[in-house]
């Protein structure tokens, strides 16, 4: 009995020993556990692949490892390509920091170590250039991954063919298409992992148009994911990320877009937002309670319906008495959906079915809907259709907690627009069915701001002995001022 327990003790002292060898010497397989979403990285054969990801969470791991792996692993080689690979890319935006991280993290993280890094399967050796930067690593299983970066000249890209191309941080769209046909040649595969810092409209289309006719990629596997999809393993066990530790890096951001794009992994623009205002923490509300004296006001644009042009889209608020409270309540974008005027107004009958409306806008341009709506006795008036009528109004609405909008699935695809919306889009691109239905709904009743707090601010004028302090409209408050007359004068032909 003795012996048998002893027997049995070796064996597992043995399979512990080998346990910390393979994590020791095959990090890139061994050496961590797997978040879920980094699992479904691993395993996509998808020709594109795409992370958008908070700051430290392993999106870079991910991608050095998924690398190493198809570079060492041949078992996998005739599911992906019709002849052996010999050629990957690894882009860095400098060489620079692709020297450090090679150092740091494919070195001392990721890379075969010990008995096998000269193992016939796994050996690998860098080779630097005359700066000692790292040029490329070459296995022995024949594939070699050029490190290479966007200060290159996209000349040198040329005349190359990849088998798979992997990009940390988000590449200038410019020099994509070049590397792209280098890689479609060999029927390749494209792993791009990034915070979104630099706003690039094309990977904005990528990753916050999923459904929409200007989505890119549609058919490649598309992960955002935030710190708090790390709070646990793939196996259920806890991960070093705690919602206490998550929730000081939310306060320590500078804004709530860079929580956006640093926490939840989201793709966020600040320069050129319509609607800079708008914030998640002060414009969305879980309370879907309405008062009862509240009056109801809708915006709807028809669209030209069909998934290669603007769907209709149509906007819900209940607002008080008083005009100086708002809360969107429902919200219906049509995606991929061929619809007709007459469709259209169905749609929104459907929606408003419970709701004594008081106020409707529409967009005019299409002269049908308006039509349709008058011979079912629908009353509706043209909404403002130029672009940026109303755009300081619905800013100013967002910034003193005005309008908020009730969290919903439908919601949810409102506030990413108002959160991508840019003026710098052209008009006939812009992913703005939804902020302009809410635009023609919000620009109608006659906003009270009288005791919005900071709507106005002390400002100095003059030099010297004429200097002197100013009460002046706040952060865009005067940007409205014709929009509130305007929304006042329909307002009382209305007969409110």
């Amino acid at each position: 009995m003795f012996q048998n327990e002893e027997h049995l003790k070796k064996q597992y002292l043995a399979a512990l020993e080998q346990k910390l060898a393979l994590k020791q010497g095959l990090p890139h397989l061994y050496g961590n556990k797997f978040y879920r979403w980094q699992r479904k990285f691993w395993n996509s054969a998808n020709k594109y692949n795409f992370i958008t990801a908070a700051n430290q969470i392993g999106k870079s791991s991910i991608n050095i490892r998924k690398a190493i792996h198809w570079a060492t692993e041949k078992s996998v080689w005739p599911k992906l390509w019709k002849k052996e690979p010999t050629q990957f890319w690894y882009f860095y935006p400098d060489a620079n920091l692709s020297t450090a991280e090679f150092h740091e993290k494919w070195v001392k993280e990721y890379l075969p170590s010990g008995p096998y890094k000269d193992d016939e399967k796994y050996g690998w050796k860098p080779e630097f250039d005359n700066r000692k930067k790292i040029h490329a690593l070459h296995f022995k299983s024949g594939v070699t991954i050029y490190f290479k970066t966007y200060e290159q000249k996209v000349s040198s890209l040329q005349a190359a063919t990849v088998f798979a191309v992997f990009v940390d941080e988000e590449m200038p769209p410019d020099i994509f298409p070049e590397i792209n046909m280098r890689m479609i040649a060999n029927d390749g595969y494209w792993h791009m992992v990034f915070t979104a810092t630099l706003g690039s409209e094309f990977w904005r289309q990528t990753m916050e148009m999923k459904g929409a006719p200007e989505e890119r990629f549609k058919d490649a596997l598309k992960l955002q994911v935030s710190m708090y999809d790390c709070l646990k393993y793939e196996d259920g066990t806890s991960s070093h990320w705690t919602v206490q530790r998550i929730e000081e890096i939310k306060a320590s951001c500078s804004s709530e877009q860079e929580v956006l794009r640093r926490v939840y992994g989201r793709f966020i623009k600040d320069s050129g937002r319509t609607y800079p205002h708008f914030s998640r923490s002060i414009n969305v509300t879980t309370d879907d309670s309405v008062p009862k004296d509240w009056y109801y006001v809708s915006g709807v644009d028809p669209g030209s319906g069909g998934s290669n042009n603007h769907p209709a889209a149509m906007v819900v608020l209940a607002v008080s008495p008083d005009h100086r409270k708002a809360k969107v309540i429902r919200v219906k974008r049509l995606n991929g959906i061929e619809t007709t005027a007459y469709d259209t107004l169905q749609f929104y009958k459907e929606l408003v079915a419970t709701y004594p409306m008081r106020l409707q806008k529409y967009d005019w341009a299409c002269k049908d809907f308006g039509i349709l709506a008058e011979r079912e006795g629908i009353a509706f008036l043209p909404a403002h259709k130029e672009r940026t009528f109303g755009i300081g109004l619905v800013n100013s609405l967002f910034r003193h907690g005005v309008v908020e909008i009730v969290q919903s699935a439908d919601s949810e695809l409102l506030i990413t627009e108002l959160e991508n919306l840019n003026m710098e889009v052209d008009k006939s691109h812009a992913k703005d069915d939804l902020c302009d239905a809410l635009r023609y709904a919000l620009v109608g009743p006659p906003w009270d701001f009288t005791d919005a707090p900071d709507s106005t601010k002390l400002v100095t004028v003059g030099q010297g002995r004429t200097r002197r302090t100013e009460k002046v409209p706040n952060d865009g408050v005067d940007l409205f001022i014709q929009d509130i007359e305007d929304c006042q004068y329909e307002w009382d032909n209305l007969g409110y």
